[in-house]
């Protein structure tokens, strides 16, 4: 994959129903991103939803960083977010 590629967000929607449409958003952000930017993005998808958002955290990846992400992802109220925790294992699980 090109460095174009892998740093594209993707947003894929598709219908649900009339009333419903799945949303999808993937791609990569930098790991030092400020805690108060994913805080804003967790409170309007939120508003948008009328949910939680699920949140996964992979315990694989570079030493440091499942530390980073975990308290950023603390910081998010619970009203805004519930976190699972993903072991290496389970990264290539789709469902």
């Amino acid at each position: 994959m090109t460095r174009r590629g892998r740093d594209r967000i993707t947003l894929r929607l598709s219908p649900i129903s009339e009333e419903r449409t799945r949303f999808r958003l993937e791609g990569s952000l930098p790991t030092d991103l400020p805690p108060f930017a994913l805080h804003q993005l967790f409170s309007l998808l939120v508003y948008w939803s009328g949910r939680p958002l699920h949140a996964v955290l992979s315990a694989g990846g570079p030493v440091g960083w499942f530390e980073i992400w975990g308290d950023v992802l603390a910081g998010v109220p619970d009203r805004h977010v519930t976190i699972e925790f993903e072991a290496a294992e389970d990264q290539n699980d789709e469902g």
